[in-house]
């Protein structure tokens, strides 16, 4: 458990900045905690932003966020969303995955590329769902936990809906920007439907397809899921967790961060939290070492920076303790 989290900008701090940035530097095993904010330094539009949702020509003000929320709460039944808000929701998204496929890398995701092709990430855990963060390159995707789910990929609602993937799902843009609503082809309704020509329709509506993504972390990373055990199996070997871009202030993001920060803590690593906003966590101070107060983004270049200073200079051992 930290002893109170140290509040370090490279104006009013500079060397104690600069040696917790040098620590990163040098640290060979890494868990990443992000979120969409690094999304907006690639010019996505922030999730929480009020904006026009069209469906069929009666436009409204909401925001993204609530959109998703609205749209992939499981309380309210997903066979029971009206046709006209699925379809705003598949435009709404639609706009948003064609802006990421050509979105440029920021600095934080190149960071994140330089220490993946060093071998020193252990996971990148994210609640973002645009993958910017993997660039294109399937390689890296062997690290990435998307815990909201993936805007590239399609599904209905079924159970074993295999989902279409993000090579096919181009196709269906256009049509979803023209306000269509359309059918998974791979689950066809199956002849136990219920009889009564409403539930029938309840049935046809869970088969339309939709985004893979979800309000919160998905079951497997609830506590006791098996991808949250196997991602605080590794943080037993992890030397610091770099939190970025993202708000601690959900329970159920601030709880998976205290459990991978009691496991590298348990090594004597380390927890850095790098953002120009204070921690809004409940019992963030216990868990962050050090908060370095700048935007992930120009930290990502300090970073860079002190990796070539120290690159032929030090062994590969984690500094950060």
């Amino acid at each position: 458990m930290s002893s109170g989290t140290k509040i370090y900008d490279s104006t009013n701090q500079p060397a104690a900045f600069n040696a917790v940035v040098e620590a990163i530097a040098k640290t060979d095993r890494i868990i990443f905690l992000c979120g969409p904010d690094l999304s907006t330094a690639a010019g996505m539009a922030a999730l929480n932003k009020p904006s026009a949702i069209n469906s069929n020509g009666i436009a409204s003000q909401m925001s993204l966020s609530a959109l998703i929320k609205e749209c992939s709460s499981p309380d309210r039944g997903l066979s029971q969303l009206p046709n006209k808000q699925l379809a705003a929701y598949n435009m709404a998204m639609a706009e948003r995955r064609i802006r990421a496929r050509s979105a440029p890398i920021n600095t934080f995701h190149q960071y994140f590329q330089r220490v993946f092709g060093l071998k020193h990430v252990v996971r990148y855990l994210t609640t973002s769902f645009d993958a910017l963060e993997a660039a294109g390159k399937r390689a890296v995707e062997s690290k990435v936990i998307r815990m909201h789910g993936d805007n590239r990929i399609l599904r209905c609602c079924t159970s074993k809906c295999p989902g279409v993937r993000e090579k096919d799902v181009t196709a269906f843009d256009g049509s979803f920007l023209r306000g269509a609503t359309l059918l998974c082809e791979d689950c066809p309704l199956m002849a136990e439907q219920p009889s009564t020509s409403r539930r029938q329709a309840q049935a046809a509506l869970s088969n339309h397809l939709r985004p893979a993504v979800q309000a919160n972390i998905g079951i497997d990373m609830l506590p006791g899921g098996k991808l949250r055990n196997k991602v605080i199996t590794g943080a037993k070997s992890t030397d610091l967790l770099l939190i970025a871009g993202i708000s601690l202030q959900a329970d159920e993001i601030m709880d998976l961060a205290q459990e991978i920060a009691e496991e590298v803590h348990g090594r004597y690593g380390g927890v850095v939290y790098i953002g120009e906003q204070p921690i809004c966590g409940r019992t963030a101070k216990y868990h962050v070492d050090f908060h370095l107060k700048m935007d992930p983004d120009e930290c990502a270049h300090h970073i860079f920076d002190a990796m070539e200073r120290v690159r032929q200079e030090w062994p590969s051992e984690s500094a950060l303790s």
